[in-house]
């Protein structure tokens, strides 16, 4: 018996770490956020049972709701939200919350081009999946930043054009760097 587990653990042995390598190749490591970023992205978001994630095959940060809660359940989980923000400097916060707002943005920029090229796949995707769940991260952020750091959030407004142009621009200078990379491979 012991002869016949013996081959198959052997070959485990030797194919798996094997395995675990060749995943690690194929990961893209997301940098949109800076390390004291992740620590208050990840804790605020605990909070409500959120989580940050990113799609590498289209390059997207998004949020999603790790459990589903009722209306009043959130309504309790804000209050915890607002006491997470509060343990944080106000300008901290409101650095993380333009992050949050740009996934949304970006988020909305990539629907778009995805309508405009009929690319339908992505278009559900991002519309049924991924866009309603981070919306609702963002619109919680910023009702729970209101609360704890009322100074921070003047002239809200302005500051989402602002982020939004940042956006838009970034795609854009991100798909020309694509463009001229595209048209180097092809002419050589």
């Amino acid at each position: 018996m012991i002869f016949r587990i013996l081959p198959c653990i052997l070959t485990l042995l030797i194919f798996l770490p094997g395995c675990s390598s060749l995943s690690s190749l194929s990961y893209v490591e997301n940098r949109y956020y800076k390390q004291k970023e992740i620590e208050i992205i990840d804790n605020i978001a605990l909070s409500i049972d959120f989580r940050r994630g990113y799609d590498s095959k289209i390059d997207l940060n998004y949020f999603y709701a790790a459990g589903k809660f009722s209306p009043s359940e959130y309504s309790s989980r804000q209050n915890m939200l607002v006491q997470s923000l509060k343990a944080y400097k106000p300008e901290d916060c409101l650095g993380v919350y333009k992050k949050a707002y740009e996934v949304e943005a970006t988020s909305l920029l990539y629907l778009d081009e995805f309508k405009k090229n009929k690319d339908w796949d992505n278009y559900i995707y991002l519309e049924k999946y991924l866009i309603p769940e981070t919306k609702f991260f963002v619109s919680i952020f910023e009702s729970s930043m209101m609360r704890a750091h009322p100074s921070t959030v003047m002239n809200l407004d302005d500051l989402k054009k602002q982020i939004s142009a940042r956006a838009k621009n970034k795609l854009e200078e991100k798909r020309r760097q694509a463009e001229e990379a595209e048209e180097s491979e092809s002419g050589n």
